[in-house]
Order: C-alpha cells, then structure tokens, then sequence
C-alpha cells in the first residue's frame, strides 16, 4: 500500500537515509537545511512531503512556504538551493506529490509553486508546465585527475593565472573558527557590494557553518597575503559532489590571481579525496562574464531548469527582483554600491527573507 504523507525530519531517520541512498540526493534535502532555513529565516517553514510504501520512503518533495513582501506567498522547492532535484524516479510519485504541494498551496493561499531541477522533469514537460531555462550548471569530472583536467583548461585566462597565483606568496588556509568565518563574511560582504547586490545575512552563513562544517559537508577556503584575506571559496561536499557554492574577493588583489589559486586547489583536493564531479555552482546565463569564467576550466555545461506547475492556467513565475523594470533593478543596484555596509547588510537581510 502507498499513501503521501508528511514527514516530520528531525523525528524521523528514515528521511536523511532515504537522502542518503537517492541518486539525485544532495546536501539541501537534508534535515540540516530545513533547520538552517528555519533558524535563519523565520518567515520560511518547509514541508516535507513523501509517498511511503509499506512504511519505507520510496519518493521525497521538501517544500517550503515563502511569504514575498509585496506578490505574496508562494511555495518553492527548494530555498536557496543552487542544486535541487524532486527526489522520485517514477511519473506517478511525481504527480501524486505534486498533487500534494498544490493542495497545499491552496491551503495556504499561495500565488504559485517553483520546482527547480537538476535535468527535465518528464511528467512537467509533457503537461505544459511554464518553465525556465535560464540558470547553468558548469561542472567537471574528476575521474581523470587534475592534470589530466589542467590540459584542458584555457591556456591564457587559466593555467597561466594558476601559474601566476603559485608564485604570488599567496597563503592558504582553511577556516576554522568563528574568527575566519568573519573574515570570510567581510569578504562576501565587499563582493556583493561590487556586484550591487544585497548580501545573504551572517546568521544564515552561520547556520551553515554550524550545521554543516562539523561533519565536514562544508568546507571554506581562503587565500591571504600578507596577512590579509584576500579571497574565500565556500564549498558544499555530498555523496560524490563537490559544489561551489560562495567566491568572495578583494578586487585590489586581483592581480594576484587568488581565485584561480583556491579553485586550482579545490579541485584537486576533491579528487584526492574521492569525489566524482566538482561543480562551479549555479549562474544565469545572462551573467556572461561569470559564464565565461567557469567555461574556459573546460567544464561541461547543462540547464538546470525550473518549473512553475499550477491548476490555473497562464500562471506566471514569481522570481522577485527578476520581475520589473530592469532599468529600476541597475538603478538600485548602483544604489547599493554605496551605501554603508550595516545598511546592506539590512537589506539584504530584508531581501532574502522574503526570496527563498
């Protein structure tokens, strides 16, 4: 007999152990993720549906409830996940667990559901369902080995600025107490700054820190001169996965090259440790010189599509500040380039509790 339930994660292991043993299983469908959005983001509860058969669970969908500020709620599966994947193999769980997101959707008077994806979803193609293209996923396999994947790397904006960065008196160091996840912090901070975009606040880099790094599916690199950071490469490790998931910088060191000095690194201690792909994390394919970046490590490049299914019909994705005048997103932009940092770091706070 099956039936679709609700499972509470942090009461019952058989959740991280189905997690545990699915394919397409990756670190945010953990129990931990739930606990760190929830510590973090008080606005945002997930539920955590499954279809059990005699007792066992054989399919997994974690949706959470965000509340916009302005377009109101709206259920998203998974927050803040670069990498997400329904975890069922079979179009009839899939349906019946949809079915239950949507139902629940109703309950709580949501706009609409987001279902993001590692590879196409079968049942959504073939219903119509309103879908995005937009986000990549650049990665590498390492089976190899790192020379072998150096070969193919771009000779001038690559190996050669690996080779720079190895004769930089760049230091390298892995962060390990609150101290160096502050650091790290700045960092981010200044990065977004230059990028005109909110930064994610500490408490949820915390979260993350604290319910992940002890187990050591969470790793951040950093690379100093002098001294001083100059540059944090936060990485997520799960199954056979690595992830690059944060690259913070300080610009006035880019000559140095310290980001090609710490994801030089990165690659080669996932393969020394085992792991199969070793991925540069999500981009927009609007983003075309982060695109750029990650091909020229000759990376394989998929779509990481995302779905919007919904008993109405011509419902429209809600991606908040994608929706709007683009004009009025570069004008606001240029806005946080200058504002204080407690001040960004406020709106970024506001911003994301209400993304997911």
């Amino acid at each position: 007999m099956t039936e679709v339930c609700s499972v509470d994660p942090f009461v019952d292991p058989d959740w991280d152990r189905f997690v545990e043993s699915h394919p397409q299983g990756w670190l945010i469908h953990l129990s931990g993720w739930k606990r760190v959005i929830e510590r973090s983001f008080p606005g945002i509860h997930g539920h955590y549906l499954a279809v059990r058969q005699g007792g066992n669970i054989r399919a997994a969908f974690p949706v959470y409830v965000v509340e916009h500020l302005y377009l109101g709620k709206r259920l998203v599966s998974i927050p803040f996940a670069t990498l997400c994947h329904p975890l069922a193999e079979e179009d009839g769980d899939i349906e019946s667990l949809l079915e239950a997101a949507l139902r629940l959707g109703s309950k709580e008077k949501a706009a609409g559901l987001e279902v993001r994806a590692m590879r196409s979803v079968n049942v959504l193609e073939r219903n119509g369902t309103a879908v995005s293209r937009e986000y990549k996923i650049h990665y590498l396999l390492l089976e190899k080995g790192p020379e072998a994947l150096k070969a193919r790397f771009d000779r001038t904006c690559v190996r050669q600025r690996i080779a720079r960065s190895e004769k930089s008196n760049l230091v390298l160091s892995k962060v390990e107490d609150r101290a160096g996840l502050r650091d790290f912090y700045r960092l981010y901070v200044k990065t977004r700054r230059r990028l005109g975009l909110p930064p994610h606040p500490y408490n949820f880099i915390e979260s993350l820190w604290d319910e992940f790094a002890p187990s050591g599916k969470l790793v951040i690199w950093m690379a100093s001169h002098a001294d001083h950071p100059v540059s944090g490469l936060l990485l997520l490790k799960f199954r056979d996965r690595v992830s690059a998931e944060y690259l913070v910088t300080d610009e006035t060191f880019r000559e140095r090259n310290p980001n090609h000095f710490l994801f030089w690194h990165a690659i080669r201690e996932s393969h020394r440790e085992g792991y199969r792909i070793f991925d540069f994390g999500r981009t927009s394919e609007s983003n075309h010189g982060l695109m750029d970046f990650k091909r020229r490590w000759g990376t394989v490049v998929d779509t990481l599509p995302v779905y919007y299914p919904s008993r109405k019909k011509g419902l429209q994705p809600i991606n908040g500040m994608g929706h709007g005048d683009k004009k009025w997103i570069g004008v606001l932009k240029s806005v946080l380039q200058h504002v204080p940092d407690s001040l960004l770091e406020q709106v970024g706070t506001m911003y994301y509790r209400h993304l997911g």
